[in-house]
């Protein structure tokens, strides 16, 4: 574990099995806390009622469809989120998702890290 990171409770929101434990195993080395994965708007509702994550990693494209909504509920809780998704931001028009940052899949483990850092730096 790097011991420069400050700690920090990130949600995954996830619906690919291994993407989301391979990325919550990583960020976990990084320094962070990590929730999840969870695969689903539903599912993700209901952790963010029971937690408060500093930042979010959210998927676009959930089990139970997109998460632009997600998008949307997090930023009326006032949770910084990034964008992790195989989608390209022209494919999505949201005013939701305007301005967050977007990490494109696959990606390193320290693109994403990075991402979560900047989006606590703006919270």
């Amino acid at each position: 574990m790097r011991q420069s990171v400050e700690t920090s409770r990130v949600l995954i929101i996830e619906d690919e099995p291994l993407t989301g434990l391979t990325l919550a195993e990583m960020l976990n080395e990084e320094g962070h806390r990590t929730i999840g994965p969870v695969a689903s708007r539903k599912e993700a509702l209901a952790v963010l009622d029971r937690t408060r994550p500093d930042c979010v990693v959210l998927d676009l494209a959930l089990a139970d469809g997109p998460s632009v909504g997600l998008g949307r509920e997090l930023r009326s809780r006032g949770t910084p989120f990034i964008v992790f998704s195989g989608h390209d931001r022209d494919h999505v028009a949201s005013n939701a998702l305007e301005g967050v940052l977007w990490v494109r899949k696959p990606a390193r483990v320290e693109t994403v890290a990075a991402a979560i850092r900047d989006a606590l730096g703006a919270k």
